[in-house]
């Protein structure tokens, strides 16, 4: 759905993002990836002829190698200059001479609790100057039902995703977790309209950890709490951005109504 919306409207994205007296600004991505999305905006840019230098952070310093290696040879008119960090380091980077624009797609803001997102929001804002702007995706509230099956698919791909952080535990901090010992459990809290993930314990489990092999008990159906996934009306996307600072100067939406991309300005 987000990839729609920027293919659909990347012409009217940059010409919001544009001014008449600025053709250069500097874009900053915080949790770029491989950027497969934003580089629709970048061929529209590219195909302008703005000049920007563009920055992707992440933290996986290899995503961002990839990144730059297949992107740089493609644009003249954009300079790439990968940064691999923290949001809040990249915050602190952001330059005061030029233009800024700051991308938080994906509805990365969805996986914040609604305090935490709201002061995520005040320190982009406090990053930003005066007519800089934010172009943030952010999944849409909807048929509860069709929440709820995204997230129990039967393909099981979101219960990979999640039992992938048991993995991670294992290679990175030489734990031994049997991955077939956890269910997998999502659901759609209406009220607070928000998705809760959580592995659960299928039985009394030992597992160790480290160096120092730390010993982890579980009790069966003991939970790990691993996702949280906040869905948002427009009105919920207007009062985060007034708290922060900012208003909403346009949006956009996919043609079956389930994504927003929010273009905020600091006013």
């Amino acid at each position: 759905a987000e990839r729609e919306i920027l293919t659909t409207h990347a012409t009217d994205i940059v010409n919001q993002i544009k001014t008449v007296k600025n053709i250069s600004f500097h874009l900053l991505e915080l949790g770029a990836g491989d950027a497969s999305k934003t580089e629709i905006l970048l061929d529209e840019i590219e195909r302008r002829g703005l000049n920007i230098l563009y920055r992707p952070v992440d933290i996986d310093g290899e995503v961002l190698r990839q990144l730059t290696q297949r992107l740089s040879p493609k644009y003249r008119s954009i300079q790439i200059n990968p940064m691999e960090g923290l949001n809040d380091q990249a915050l602190a980077s952001i330059p005061q001479s030029v233009p800024g624009v700051i991308a938080f797609l994906g509805s990365n803001i969805g996986n914040y609790p609604e305090q935490e997102g709201i002061e995520l929001l005040g320190r982009i804002a406090d990053a930003m100057k005066i007519g800089d702007f934010l172009l943030m995706g952010a999944d849409r509230k909807k048929n509860p039902n069709v929440i709820q099956a995204a997230y129990n698919d039967k393909a099981g791909v979101t219960a990979k995703f999640n039992k992938n952080i048991l993995q991670r535990i294992n290679s990175e901090l030489d734990g031994d977790i049997s991955l077939d010992a956890f269910e997998f459990f999502a659901y759609y809290d209406i009220k607070a309209s928000e998705v809760r993930s959580f592995l659960v314990s299928r039985e009394d489990q030992s597992f160790s950890l480290g160096s120092d092999r730390k010993k982890i008990h579980l009790s069966a159906w003991e939970y790990i709490q691993i996702e949280v996934s906040r869905k948002f009306s427009l009105e919920d996307l207007e009062q985060m951005g007034e708290e922060a600072g900012l208003s909403i100067k346009e949006y956009w939406t996919d043609s079956k109504s389930l994504f927003y991309e929010v273009l905020y300005e600091k006013k």
